[in-house]
């Protein structure tokens, strides 16, 4: 995949949600599409695997699905009721956040979340239950949006983040 120079700026979760996806098997959920991940998602499903997008925003979610919906790459306007996820990645508008990641996470084996850096706990208001995972690893960037992964099941084997290309 060929990425912008922008990927420095928005793209900054790539690296533990590629991590998060080549080290598991099962469906994958990805809240808010975007640039950077739901192009890289719908290879992922081109590959094979069960992949979901949760877009709340009609048009943004009319061209995503356009360009990258197929056999194994679903689009939503609403919330899954049911099923199991092994990778969930939050990056969805600052007021659904937090619901998600409690309503789903009984179902989820990692949650990604995008934009956890300290300048935005205000907006997104997600320390407490990020903080209430039993395993966590905090990509922390200078300067760039931020990403934790947290799991309540499964240890996280990182000591460092992976690059964009190491994963």
């Amino acid at each position: 995949m060929n990425f912008t120079p922008d990927y420095r700026r928005w793209g900054t979760h790539l690296p533990l949600l590629r991590w998060a996806v080549e080290n598991t098997s099962g469906a994958v959920l990805e809240l808010g599409a975007g640039n950077y991940s739901t192009p890289y998602l719908s290879s992922v499903a081109k590959r094979g695997r069960s992949v979901m997008t949760v877009e709340y925003d009609y048009g943004w979610r009319m061209a995503s699905e356009e360009k990258y919906a197929s056999a194994n790459h679903e689009f939503r306007y609403h919330m899954p009721m049911q099923g199991l996820f092994d990778v969930v990645l939050v990056d969805q508008g600052p007021k659904r956040r937090r619901g998600s990641i409690e309503y789903l996470r009984p179902r989820v084996r990692y949650f990604v979340v995008h934009d956890t850096e300290p300048e935005e706990e205000m907006r997104y208001e997600l320390a407490p239950v990020l903080e209430s995972f039993r395993y966590r690893f905090d990509d922390r960037l200078e300067d760039m949006p931020q990403t934790t992964i947290v799991s309540d099941t499964d240890e996280i084997a990182l000591d460092s983040a992976p690059t964009m290309f190491s994963v």
